[in-house]
């Protein structure tokens, strides 16, 4: 926690608003995966009679089991790719960056100039 708080001293306001608005994309990634989030509709009319053939509201995470269920398993696995992983990936880098900083000048920096 000492980590944290140190560069949380040393750091920018933008710094500081970047690593709240991470963690406040973790606070909303859980109920954005799992609470329901599309509604399929399905109905046909004939004879100008309506009849509804399918109602179903579903979470990220639902469509992901019920694609995987098919057999659209790669339709399921880039989903939780884009919707899950990545964005876990991104915030544990941006929290391993905090927490350790790095001391190096940035790659395209000519500093010698």
């Amino acid at each position: 926690m000492s980590r944290l708080t140190s560069s949380w001293q040393i750091s920018s306001w933008a710094q500081r608003l970047g690593l709240l608005l991470a963690i406040a994309s973790y606070v909303v990634l859980w109920p954005g995966v799992t609470e329901p989030i599309m509604t399929i509709k399905a109905s046909v009319n004939m004879f100008g009679l309506k009849a509804e053939l399918f109602n179903e509201t579903r979470s990220i995470w639902e469509t992901v089991t019920s694609l995987n269920e098919q057999g659209y398993a790669l339709v399921a696995f880039l989903i939780v790719t884009f919707s899950v992983v990545i964005p876990v990936l991104k915030g544990l880098t941006i929290l391993f960056t905090w927490l350790w900083p790095s001391d190096l000048p940035l790659a395209h920096c000519r500093c010698d100039q």
